[in-house]
């Protein structure tokens, strides 16, 4: 019997016949109860984190990028330090957490020959490692799709490992056949299935999908699919390649977006030969000042070289002070620099947007505190520093702050925020002391330090962390 004449098996008959759990089967919504829950009932607890800033526990992250990438070794590597409690990238070299399981739920790679030998090859604990699928009388077997009928399968996998990490890959190919990924209602529909897991099992889910065809100068649209996928996950990563690697070996991991949390630095990384020469593994650079919205695309060779123009030209104008940005936009055109190579300029470095006469003033841009060669020039009390300029309007991905948007009141000092001047040769970057956080040295790429508390500031020169008896299971991501 074949099947297209074979009977179908009702699908609660199925959960029933492979043993799984009895809750995931559809209900009878015709006998809902109405329960009202009083919010002064729920219990507070404190958010935990798979990756402190990167990835929240018991949700769902979006990992994004073009095919060929290393999107899936990506994940094989977090899964390796997953089932071996090793730290997450960033994370002190001494940190330890308790093993735990991981589900990979993979149609683009066959066991075997792929994904067997790549976790071996990071490291992985094969015990810890499971996958599940539905074996049909005919000795047929498919993946299970997120259906409140299928859920069931993707609990008996988590169940059997203790899984705190479960990896959907790719998304797309595990919707219903009757779901269209283009569609906002369908998508957010099976991810409030999987969002619905988590937050039984605690497991976190990281779904891969792969990019549009057309960019976007806003990175949180160039997904593939419905703009639902990124909208109902509570943090999203892109994966590209690194636009000043000319070897063009080295990726960007940089966040789209984080909902529940500080924006983590970007994380540069390559896929190189691992043991033996003959499957790959990740290795892990440091950090790095892109940002998503500065990898919306290759660069060739003379959209670089109009960058690097376009620095050069904002290097020079700025170096005696602020100038106004409707004059460095005008003077810009004339020397021949496109909106675009400017506003992609701008970004890389880290040029601020200020109001010089609080907020009424016209906006001026101004070095960071690298560049700056004289700081009087710069260090009126009258100066006020709103968020980087949003320069959609110059093709950057970034878009054009209206002169009625907030900035801190005149005179008001940033220490608050954790902002300093850097030191000459030190990227002005956020202070993170108050959050664990403490520059890397170089060729090292340091993490968060957390305490069983929250976030406690790391010692100078060194961040540490805590030994976790349990990996993820309170406030910051440790126990």
């Amino acid at each position: 019997m074949n099947d297209a004449t074979r009977p179908l098996e009702p699908v609660g008959d199925i959960t029933k016949r492979l043993g799984f759990p009895a809750q995931a089967v559809e209900p009878n919504h015709s006998k809902a109860e109405i329960v009202v829950t009083r919010l002064s009932d729920v219990q507070p607890r404190k958010l935990e984190w798979l990756w402190q800033n990167h990835i929240p526990a018991g949700m769902t992250t979006i990992l994004e990028g073009d095919p060929g990438l290393g999107k899936s070794t990506l994940t094989i590597d977090l899964i390796a330090r997953v089932t071996r409690g090793w730290p997450m990238p960033g994370e002190p070299p001494g940190t330890v957490h308790e093993p735990r399981g991981a589900v990979l739920l993979s149609t683009e790679d066959v066991l075997d020959c792929v994904i067997v030998p790549r976790l071996i090859a990071a490291g992985a604990d094969l015990t810890r490692v499971s996958t599940v699928k539905l074996r049909y009388d005919d000795g047929t077997t498919r993946g299970p799709v997120i259906t409140r009928a299928e859920i069931a399968a993707i609990d008996k996998a988590i169940a059997d490992v203790d899984a705190a990490l479960v990896v959907v890959d790719p998304l797309v190919e595990h919707l219903p056949e009757s779901s269209n990924a283009n569609s906002d209602q369908d998508v957010r529909r099976a991810l409030s299935l999987l969002a619905e897991i988590g937050q039984r099992t605690g497991a976190t889910f990281i779904a891969l999908r792969h990019l549009r065809k057309s960019g976007a100068d806003n990175a949180m649209y160039r997904g593939g699919g419905s703009i639902g996928i990124i909208g109902a996950a509570r943090a999203g990563l892109l994966v590209a390649r690194d636009p000043q690697d000319p070897s063009g070996s080295r990726r960007i991991l940089a966040a789209v977006k984080s909902n529940l949390g500080p924006s983590p630095r970007s994380l540069v990384f390559s896929v190189e030969p691992g043991p033996g020469g003959e499957q790959p593994v990740i290795v892990w650079h440091g950090e790095s000042d892109l940002q998503a919205n500065d990898l919306n695309g290759p660069i060739d060779r003379a959209e670089q070289s109009a960058i690097d123009d376009a620095k050069e030209f904002l290097l020079e104008a700025l170096t005696d002070g602020p100038v106004l940005a409707r004059d460095i936009e005008s003077r810009a055109l004339a020397a021949g620099i496109s909106k675009a190579s400017l506003g992609r300029a701008k970004s890389l470095l880290r040029i601020k947007s200020v109001r010089l006469a609080g907020f009424t003033g016209p906006w001026s841009w101004r070095l960071p505190d690298t560049y700056i060669r004289n700081d009087s020039r710069t260090s009126s009390s009258s100066e006020v520093e709103d968020v980087p300029e949003d320069l959609s309007k110059y093709g950057a991905g970034l878009e054009a702050v209206e002169s009625g948007t907030a900035a801190l009141p005149a005179g008001q000092a940033r220490s608050s925020a954790g902002i300093a001047p850097a030191s000459p040769g030190q990227s002005n970057e956020p202070s993170r002391s108050s959050a664990g956080i403490q520059p890397a040295s170089p060729g090292q790429s340091t993490g968060p330090n957390r305490s069983s508390a929250g976030i406690a500031p790391a010692s100078p020169g060194q961040s540490t962390g805590p030994n976790r008896s349990r990996r993820r299971l309170l406030p910051g991501g440790h126990q």
